[in-house]
């Protein structure tokens, strides 16, 4: 998408979470405070994990210290096992 109407997009988004948290009770407002920051916790700790492992992912492949790296048949036989890790969210 083109990077102007996403920023666009964003700044709107965030204007309309400001105006929304004006017009809510005090004690509403601290507790989406408090889940926002957790959230964004969350999804930055995702993130960073995701990353880690396209690059685990891309040292793990591209090892050219085998034997059978230039070897067509023997890379095209290679299994690679992708990881997962279970994740639990409480919204409590």
């Amino acid at each position: 998408m083109n990077k102007v109407f996403m920023k666009k997009i964003m700044q709107a988004k965030k204007l309309e979470y400001e105006a929304l948290k004006e017009i809510m009770p005090e004690k509403m407002k601290t507790r989406i405070d408090s889940f926002g920051k957790e959230a964004f916790e969350l999804i930055k700790d995702i993130a960073f994990e995701m990353i880690k492992e396209d690059i685990d992912e891309k040292n793990d492949t591209t090892d050219k210290s085998d034997p059978d790296y230039n070897n067509e048949s023997a890379s095209k036989s290679k299994t690679v096992y992708k990881r997962t890790k279970k994740v639990s969210i409480d919204f409590n």
